[in-house]
């Protein structure tokens, strides 16, 4: 718990210290990371573990808004984040409904979903994301651990998803390969001649019919039962602009229906 504190601060005064917007970016990856470390912990300090890890977020968009304005940023969450990172002794069950409770009224009840764009020369890895727009512009890129999610992957090299699952994935690449994605819209432009993609372990795909799918769990010559190719109109990159979306759930749980 120390340790994470550490890190939180040390994240916090690194968003305050920025003055480009092209320094945010690795300070998304380094909160992704942060939560990600704390699998070992107890289900209560996950829940204010993912609490913090998402006002850390809330906060890097707030100083880019504000960046791009020219203004002047304010922490104004870090009383509230403090308080979710402070250690919490055990508590019976009544207690921890009151904390809950006490938690939840500090944030908005109108759940959102962010959009964000993530431009690098070098390969991009992203994890535990729910609910986001996600559009990447890089050599390679590795993708786990997200569902509910819109991703537009402009890639030169390769990509690697895997633990996917209720997704639309819009990509140009010269390898896709996917791995436990489930219950997904697959949009794959792919730069070699053989227009091949790979699948392990997938299951309820709607792939697009401009490519050819080799699944590692069908070998035979029939079709698989884990995908089918369906023309599915996929959502336009142009309509989600970076930051906060506020009706993010109704916008993906009625394309994934619509797909569906």
């Amino acid at each position: 718990m120390t340790d994470f504190l550490s890190k939180t601060k040390e994240i916090q005064h690194k968003i305050d210290s920025v003055t480009t917007i092209t320094e945010l970016y690795p300070l998304r990856l380094q909160i992704n990371d942060l939560f990600q470390h704390q699998g070992s912990y107890l289900q209560y300090d996950q829940k204010l573990y993912k609490e913090a890890s998402d006002l850390l977020i809330n906060e890097l968009l707030q100083k880019k808004k504000l960046l791009s304005k020219q203004g002047k940023f304010r922490f104004s969450n870090r009383q509230l984040l403090h308080r979710l990172c402070q250690k919490q002794a055990p508590r019976s069950r009544s207690t921890l409904k009151d904390s809950t409770n006490t938690i939840q009224s500090h944030v908005s009840p109108i759940r959102t979903y962010q959009c964000i764009k993530i431009v690098s020369e070098t390969s991009i890895t992203e994890q535990r994301l729910d609910h986001v727009v996600l559009k990447v512009v890089a050599p390679s890129t590795h993708i786990s651990n997200i569902s509910n999610c819109i991703l537009f992957l402009n890639i030169k090299g390769p990509i690697y998803m895997s633990s996917v699952k209720n997704c639309f994935i819009i990509s140009n690449s010269y390898q896709l390969r996917l791995h436990e994605v489930t219950n997904s819209v697959i949009d794959a432009c792919i730069a070699k001649d053989d227009k091949r993609i790979t699948i392990e372990n997938c299951s309820k795909l709607l792939v697009n019919p401009c490519v050819q799918v080799d699944d590692f769990n069908w070998p035979n010559s029939s079709q698989s039962p884990n995908f089918k190719f369906k023309i599915v109109p996929s959502p336009l990159e142009c309509n989600f602009k970076e930051g906060p979306i506020r009706d993010g759930l109704i916008v993906i749980d009625r394309l994934r229906d619509e797909a569906f």
